[in-house]
């Protein structure tokens, strides 16, 4: 009877270990893209990072001029495509993207006339890889690449001047989900929405603000197909507060929620689990060291469920957030002397699995998220 119970907790022990593990093994690798330095002394960063949070490798992208990562995408055993700007020696700044390969060596390097920055790549529904990025006018604009990053289209989205898009969904329907901003006069501007066909063409968009500054940093789209997005607003008043907003699958408002925790918040990504709407940002209401990551859950009706930190004794900002099949990654720098990249991966209920921070100063913008099956495709 011992030798049974004590097999039995054995037994159960490896169930729970494996178990404990079953979540971060759904990712194959993280990659996360960044840049350091200013000006054109800013290099752009990338670093490697399996399931568990080890670093494999690092790779510092100096190419002469001033680089910044923001985004990219997994090629499986192509490497990975990666996006962001570049300002040359004569200061001109132009979208940039290069190829890596898995184990860090650059493959190839491209400019692009006419283009500012890439802000986010995701697959294409018909082949391809879909961008979205500011031109040089600063009108959002969507491309659709190929795996060496040549232009197979681009579109400008709308009539919209001065807009940025920070972030592109993919639907499960027709079409891709931007969200951004449009800026007005002095320098006040409202977060902005546009829905697109699978070839780029607008469908519809709306804006979200009054007389404060809106600016919407990522959406998600829920198991019933409406659409959660994400963002900040900046009143007159110094109020700093998240935003939430449920859209319909045509564009029309489901509800609105606004959370304020005494000082700065900010929310920039979301994901969904558990019947759950789960913004994720930085708040400086809370922490130590008055500055941690924050997420905040919501009833698929707009019902406040639970509220969450994580963070460090030190400053923290969460810049991106990339969902998971089991959570999300959040990306950004924590701050003591001088900023240093950060990176969180996050359960369904935004339990920290690990945190892994650079020993060098720097900033991470954004990510790729690798599947295990990635480099089989």
């Amino acid at each position: 009877m011992e030798k049974g119970r004590k097999m039995g907790e054995k037994q159960r022990w490896k169930l729970f270990w494996i178990g404990s593990l079953i979540p971060s093994l759904l990712l194959g690798g993280i990659l996360a893209l960044g840049s350091r330095g200013e000006g054109l002394n800013r290099d752009g960063v990338i670093v490697k990072l399996d399931d568990s949070g080890r670093k494999l490798w690092a790779k510092i992208v100096d190419s002469g001029g001033g680089e910044l990562l923001r985004c990219g995408v997994d090629l499986g055993s192509d490497g990975y495509m990666l996006g962001g700007s570049r300002v040359d020696p004569a200061g001109v700044q132009r979208g940039w993207l290069i190829g890596v390969g898995k184990n860090g060596e650059t493959l190839w390097n491209l400019q692009f006339e006419g283009l500012k920055s890439f802000y986010q790549m995701v697959p294409g529904k018909t082949g391809g890889y879909i961008a979205v990025a500011q031109n040089q006018k600063g009108d959002a604009v969507i491309l659709k690449l190929d795996k060496l990053g040549r232009q197979i289209w681009r579109r400008k989205l709308g009539i919209y001047h001065n807009t940025e898009g920070r972030a592109i969904l993919s639907l499960g329907g027709v079409g891709y989900l931007i969200v951004g901003t449009k800026l007005y006069i002095k320098r006040h501007h409202k977060g902005l929405i546009i829905k697109t066909d699978d070839q780029g063409h607008k469908l519809w968009g709306l804006e979200i603000g009054g007389n404060g500054n809106v600016s919407l940093n990522g959406a998600v789209e829920l198991p019933t197909g409406e659409i959660a997005v994400v963002g900040e607003i900046h009143l007159p008043s110094g109020y700093w507060g998240g935003v939430v907003v449920k859209l319909a699958p045509d564009g029309t408002e489901k509800w609105i929620r606004f959370f304020h925790s005494g000082k700065k918040t900010r929310f920039t990504g979301v994901y969904t689990a558990n019947n759950e709407i789960i913004a994720v940002g930085t708040s400086t209401g809370w922490g130590r060291g008055k500055g941690d990551g924050v997420a905040l859950s919501y009833s698929f009706d707009g019902h406040p469920l639970w509220l969450k930190t994580f963070g460090t004794p030190n400053k923290e900002e969460v810049e991106f957030l990339l969902p998971t099949l089991v959570g999300s990654v959040a990306f950004g720098s924590t701050t003591s002397t001088k900023p240093r990249g950060w990176v969180v991966p996050l359960n369904s209920t935004a339990k920290p699995y690990w945190r892994y921070v650079t020993p060098f100063p720097c900033t991470f913008w954004g990510g790729v998220i690798e599947l295990p099956s990635s480099s089989q495709r």
